[in-house]
């Protein structure tokens, strides 16, 4: 298998977690924005595990690249990538989301 199908395979995998894990938080609190989420999970993946130029070791490096999310509804897929990616504990996402 050529390395792109199999940086598409494993991207897809990590997208596939992502998705669950957020179904699980949802679910798990009973409110949140699924379809928002849902939609941007692929987006997400590719920049956050493959393009983007970051390392949850050193995450004030000075060239690292940023990423500002203003689809706010769909706040919760990135809180599941940076978990993933290590920048906090998995646990964290076990607590409730404050409403305004």
């Amino acid at each position: 298998m050529n390395s792109r199908l199999t940086d598409i395979k494993r991207l897809e995998q990590i997208s596939n977690r992502l998705r669950i894990q957020v179904v699980k938080i949802l679910g798990r609190f009973g409110y949140g924005h699924n379809g928002g989420t849902m939609s941007i999970a692929d987006i997400i993946t590719v920049l956050y595990f493959q393009e983007l130029k970051i390392d949850p070791e050193n995450p004030h490096m000075e060239n690292r690249d940023r990423f500002v999310l203003s689809k706010g509804h769909a706040c919760l897929a990135d809180y599941v990538a940076l978990a993933e990616l290590g920048y906090f504990a998995k646990t964290e996402l076990d607590r409730p989301f404050e409403t305004v």
